[in-house]
């Protein structure tokens, strides 16, 4: 029962960080990029834009299946793994953007908060892969 709850716990953690991801890039990181001409010239404003749509899509899909399997967590494994891997995939995208805007242009306000961006999902993401690889391993014990 305690493992079920900190399985749960861990669940809810990465769909919370998964959620507070986006919130970040849209309220604080794309704010500060459209503040630096290049990045509009860039076209970089727009297109971090399809990340926050796409984060908040894996975010909706896990509230979508964590919400009502939260009794029975073996049910909601796979949909972990899958959304575990897109959201750290998202993150290592981001690993370009920042050495790109590093190197050529030098803003080192815009690359901390995009490394931000890049812990957290990775964070988010080892947790859902952790939670479900925890799960199938308390379901195969029983």
């Amino acid at each position: 029962m305690a493992k079920e709850t900190a399985l749960r716990r861990m669940v809810s953690v990465g769909i919370g960080l998964v959620i507070a991801w986006a919130a970040f890039l849209a309220f604080v990181a794309i704010p500060l990029m459209a503040k630096h001409p290049e990045f509009v010239r860039l076209g970089s404003v727009r297109g971090y834009w399809f990340f926050v749509i796409v984060q908040l899509i894996v975010a909706a899909f896990l509230l979508a299946s964590f919400i009502p399997n939260r009794h029975n967590l073996k049910r909601i494994t796979a949909s972990l793994i899958l959304a575990g891997s897109v959201v750290i995939l998202l993150g290592l995208m981001f690993f370009q953007g920042v050495s790109f805007y590093l190197e050529e242009y030098g803003f080192y306000d815009v690359a901390i908060l995009l490394s931000i961006c890049i812990v957290t999902n990775l964070i988010a993401g080892i947790l859902l892969i952790i939670a479900s690889i925890k799960i199938k391993r308390s379901t195969s014990a029983k």
